[in-house]
């Protein structure tokens, strides 16, 4: 953790090293398997809120589901998904694709 005048804050490590901790995706792929649109769409707004772009917000989100402890099949198709979501985003995408991503891993049976 990074410590600027004397005071310790994740936020601004997190800016500065351009790395989000995970916490938050984490929690937004567990709400995607509870099917919660809403926490999943709070969290997405948060992460733009706090400055994060679509390509780091799937880079990130792309680190994270590799990470976790899915079934294999249902990791594999998450990785489809956000792989093609991350295609379209390099080719100009907006939120739209990554709302569209989120529908896609909630409505993933």
């Amino acid at each position: 953790m990074l410590k600027i005048y004397n005071k310790s804050n994740p936020l601004i490590s997190i800016l500065i090293a351009n790395y989000n901790n995970g916490k938050l995706l984490k929690r937004a792929i567990k709400s995607c398997l509870k099917q919660n649109y809403k926490k999943v769409f709070s969290y997405l707004e948060e992460l733009y809120q706090h400055g994060y772009d679509g390509t780091d917000i799937i880079a990130f989100l792309f680190k994270e589901c590799a990470k976790m402890e899915l079934d294999d099949m249902l990791k594999i198709k998450f990785l489809r998904y956000i792989g093609d979501a991350h295609m379209k985003i390099l080719q100009g995408g907006t939120k739209i694709q990554m709302y569209s991503l989120l529908i896609q891993l909630i409505e993933h049976k």
